[in-house]
């Protein structure tokens, strides 16, 4: 089974096919994979003309595309978690300064 992982130098495009099929693929490239995306666009045309190239991007554009959503929730849960942990050592050190200076005796 072939690893899922990104490799650098790599893109991969999608094409329509007919109807609700759909073709992936990558292709390796040595150097900048972004200065293949008019050749491959070409060679999809020159096979056929109704078929168009599209949602063409590198592997680390696809990847982060996937994961932007994720990343955000993560940053605001970040967020979140920090208030809770400076309300929650506020409360704290409230508490035992009442205690401490007798405002419960």
């Amino acid at each position: 089974m072939e690893s899922k992982l990104p490799w650098p130098g790599r893109i991969g495009a999608e094409t329509q096919l007919v109807g609700l099929w759909e073709l992936y693929f990558l292709i390796r490239a040595n150097g900048n994979p972004g200065r293949l995306i008019p050749s491959v666009k070409a060679a999809v045309a020159e096979v056929d003309q109704n078929t168009p190239a599209a949602d063409m991007a590198t592997i680390e554009q696809g990847l982060d595309n996937q994961t932007r959503t994720l990343r955000f929730y993560m940053f605001l849960l970040g967020i979140f978690a920090t208030v809770a942990v400076l309300m929650a050592a506020t409360g704290i050190y409230g508490g035992f300064g009442l205690f401490c200076h007798g405002a419960y005796a």
